[in-house]
């Protein structure tokens, strides 16, 4: 990741916002086959594995790990991962392994697929998440808040360059800004679960609806990170959320009504 010359407080605010439910003629981006590998549970944040075999998730309030084939099958139990929180859990490098952040802490569990009990570890991403801010870890492990005061923001996702920052703000919804300069690039109102395609290109996210008590809608969606383009992936049939691109960059995880999905992420087409 390149070093910070510029403060984000200020890039937050939408300047460069690009447009809201706008899907470009002969968009650039397109799901293909889309179909369930899981029957419906309450299954959450699905990762690859880094071989694109398998998929994980959490249960039932992030609560637990869970792992099954990518090409389908009912989600296993991972033995001693059973108080291990899920949310934004993700597969690391090497040998196998899946790191569970734990909110708002620098402090981390790393769980074996093959089972023993989670081992503490510190996270290795840069920023992080305290006091409702975003902040950024130096090499001196000092900490720069990257978030102005008056809006809690949260998710914090560096594109795989280290160059863009996706964070979302409570109220505002998704923000694209660039590290350096600290220019806002983009803006997606209600646009959540930020999600990086693994050559930096895109930015996928959800954008659900809800009535107070439970979801109503959802709809998974991409940003390009190049001119802020806005494109609806999926049908509007169901709930769908929560994406998670392979690391080959060529299929795309999401839930769909509590089950688990899987599609064909195509480049250069119109759906």
């Amino acid at each position: 990741m390149r070093r910070v010359v510029a403060s984000l407080l200020v890039p937050l605010l939408p300047a460069c916002a690009g447009p809201l439910g706008v899907q470009p003629e002969g968009a650039r981006l397109a799901l293909d086959d889309p179909h369930p590998v899981t029957s419906p549970g309450p299954w959450l944040d699905p990762a690859w594995s880094p071989d694109g075999s398998q998929l994980s998730v959490a249960g039932a309030r992030h609560r637990g790990l869970f792992l099954l084939a990518a090409e389908g099958g009912e989600p296993m139990a991972i033995p001693g991962a059973s108080q291990a929180e899920g949310f934004r859990h993700r597969w690391l490098d090497g040998p196998a392994r899946i790191l569970c952040p734990r909110r708002g802490a620098h402090g981390a569990l790393v769980v074996a697929p093959s089972g023993g009990p989670p081992a503490p570890m510190t996270d290795p991403e840069p920023v992080f998440v305290e006091d409702e801010a975003v902040w950024l870890r130096g090499p001196d492990g000092s900490a720069t808040r990257l978030t102005p005061p008056g809006e809690s923001f949260f998710d914090p996702q560096l594109s795989p360059d280290g160059r863009l920052l996706a964070v979302v703000g409570l109220g505002s919804g998704l923000h694209l800004v660039d590290v350096d300069s600290g220019l806002a690039l983009a803006h997606a109102p209600g646009g959540t679960h930020p999600a990086w395609t693994p050559d930096g290109a895109w930015l996928l996210f959800e954008r659900v609806q809800d009535n107070g008590h439970a979801l109503t809608a959802g709809d998974v969606w991409a940003l390009a990170a190049d001119d802020g383009d806005q494109v609806l992936l999926t049908d509007g049939a169901g709930i769908a959320r929560q994406p998670a691109t392979s690391p080959d960059g060529t299929r795309l995880a999401y839930l769909r009504d509590g089950a688990v999905w899987v599609a064909d992420l195509l480049e250069g087409v119109s759906p």
